[in-house]
């Protein structure tokens, strides 16, 4: 389907922050999505969940951001501030769709569109009970308890409210469709990437042995493991290096483990970089892993197939949903098991280029463009139903 809505159309967009996507320069992305989404709607108005500043100064083509962030330290009054605020600014706009990136932004999306009688979509991008079963691993029953009944009570109201829900995988859409939502009201997308940024990427041949890890530093994606599997590395390639990008909770406590594994002159972590930064990092390097025990649709990943980079990556059904053993090394993800598929990456050069050949061509699935016109439309076809049509007649 590819007939333009002609008639006013104005959407509302909930996401967690804005004005960090801007910190870490990955507005690329998000730019590309509203250009894309101006092609229907001739008016957006952008509400972060996170930012706090009100009208956030963002140069996110001329589109209106507002922050519903607060300081309230009660989470129930903080959620109910964010409520009653997003429904006085949503009303105010009388959008003919609400879209939400997030279990969060769902939940309030899904509450101000029942209450307004505006049509839903939202995107679900991890396997979240899965990521808080893990996170929480080590916290006390009450806050676990806590946490998981939020988020038990967030998944029933996107799954009831929501119009169509946009899963990354299949493995998040059996876990709604066990809940009870209709296979029709989910649909699994494709998560797209500015491949452009990656394509022509030139190898550094002039490093070697380099290992690059990217993405946040948590429990779900298991970075103790390698770093474990760097302390068998050394003992066979003394000089083999270990890149960790990104941050989060658990960096202090990987940084002392590396440490006590006497990898001091091994493993380096460079914290957040900007994403402009990111294919220099991945030219340098020789394998990228990914020794995630849960993922949604991850980036990186995709970033580092774009590149060519031989990859080692977690045997679990979300990533294999993404490449298959002629694309990647897939393993078991333990330290043993990540070490030894490295090391093959270093011994076998032909295997390796292949393995990255296969996984750069793999990679144009996911380019942008297809990517978000499908979910164009998605839009479409909405329109043309209750209650959006309903809403373009008033």
């Amino acid at each position: 389907m590819t007939s333009t809505i002609s008639l006013d159309c104005r959407l509302c967009v909930f996401r967690d922050t804005l004005l960090g996507l801007a910190k870490k320069g990955e507005m690329g992305l998000l730019e590309r999505e509203t250009q894309n989404q101006m092609k229907i709607f001739n008016n957006i108005l952008m509400l972060s969940l996170s930012d706090t500043q009100g009208a956030l100064s963002i140069n996110l083509n001329h589109i209106t951001c507002i922050g519903l962030g607060n300081r309230i330290p009660s989470r129930i009054l903080s959620s109910f501030y964010k409520l009653t605020k997003a429904m006085r600014i949503i009303k105010a706009f009388h959008p003919h769709m609400i879209r939400a990136y997030g279990l969060a932004e769902g939940f309030y999306a899904c509450i101000v569109g029942k209450l307004l009688n505006v049509c839903v979509v939202v995107s679900i991008h991890a396997n979240y009970r899965m990521v808080t079963d893990l996170e929480l691993s080590d916290s006390g029953f009450l806050m676990r308890t806590l946490n998981l009944t939020f988020l038990g009570i967030a998944e029933k109201v996107v799954y009831k409210l929501s119009r169509i829900l946009l899963v990354v995988n299949e493995e998040i859409q059996e876990h709604f469709l066990t809940m009870g939502m209709p296979k029709n009201k989910i649909v699994v997308v494709r998560r797209p990437v500015e491949l452009s940024m990656f394509e022509s990427i030139q190898k550094d041949h002039k490093h070697s042995e380099i290992i690059i890890y990217i993405g946040r530093l948590s429990r779900e994606k298991n970075v103790e493991s390698l770093i474990k599997a760097m302390s068998i590395i050394v003992e066979k390639r003394p000089f083999a290096q270990l890149k960790i990008i990104g941050d989060g909770p658990l960096h202090e406590k990987l940084k002392s483990l590396s440490l006590r594994l006497n990898l001091g002159s091994n493993v380096f972590f460079k914290g957040f970089i900007p994403q402009k930064e990111i294919p220099a990092l991945l030219s340098e390097a020789e394998v990228f892993v990914l020794p995630s025990l849960t993922e949604g649709k991850p980036k990186a990943l995709l970033e580092a197939m774009a590149t060519g980079l031989p990859i080692v990556a977690s045997n679990i059904r979300s990533i294999r949903e993404i490449v298959n053993d002629k694309e990647a090394i897939l393993v078991e993800p333990i330290p043993h098991s990540i070490a030894s598929a490295i090391m093959k990456m270093f011994e076998d050069k032909k295997k390796a280029q292949e393995l990255g050949f296969n996984a750069k061509r793999a990679s144009k699935r996911f380019n942008i463009e297809s990517v978000l016109n499908e979910e164009l439309d998605i839009y479409r076809k909405l329109l043309h139903q209750p209650p959006c049509i309903k809403s373009k007649r008033q």
